[in-house]
């Protein structure tokens, strides 16, 4: 007889340490043995601090390992025949993702002061290479509706900001 996704869900899963059910799972509610042993799969503790670990909490690793990268496809192969747990962990999998975003890459900050103007400074470098003064760059900008000091303009006609020409 054929077992049902959820009967093949549940055998899956028994046959796995509960810290890797629920790693795969995107299960957060990990005990301290659990993290211990999450912690212990991906980089083994030296055989001090096992000893330290073994005294003080009780805790015995898990002997047998088992590897995420393999046992993830394999598990939402199941899950996608069951939609209301694949439901469930897409949510889960979606939640962990922005956890683990927000903590470890934090959406980086502009840069301070005023925005670069990049359509003025290449229409006022234009300008200069078709062999305007300053003066008349300011003049065709102020046509235009655009008032800036002679001052403004030399300081995009410097070198340092201008870009090299392809």
């Amino acid at each position: 007889m054929a077992q049902t996704p959820q009967e093949e869900l549940e055998q899956f899963l028994a046959a796995l340490p509960s810290y890797m059910q629920k790693v795969l799972l995107y299960d957060s509610s990990m005990s301290e043995h659990e993290n211990f042993d999450s912690l212990h799969s991906v980089s083994p503790f030296a055989e001090s601090q096992l000893q330290k670990l073994r005294l003080t909490t009780g805790w015995q690793p898990e002997t047998q390992t088992f590897n995420e990268d393999e046992l993830r496809p394999q598990l939402e192969r199941i899950l996608q025949r069951i939609p209301a747990e694949w439901k469930k962990y897409q949510r889960n999998a979606k939640k962990a993702r922005d956890n683990f975003a927000a903590w470890y890459a934090p959406t980086p900050r502009g840069k301070p002061g005023p925005k670069e103007n990049t359509e003025l400074a290449e229409r006022i470098w234009k300008l200069d290479d078709d062999g305007k003064t300053n003066r008349e760059i300011k003049q065709v900008l102020e046509a235009e509706g655009q008032s800036y000091s002679l001052e403004a303009i030399e300081s995009y006609l410097k070198t340092r900001r201008r870009k090299p020409k392809d």
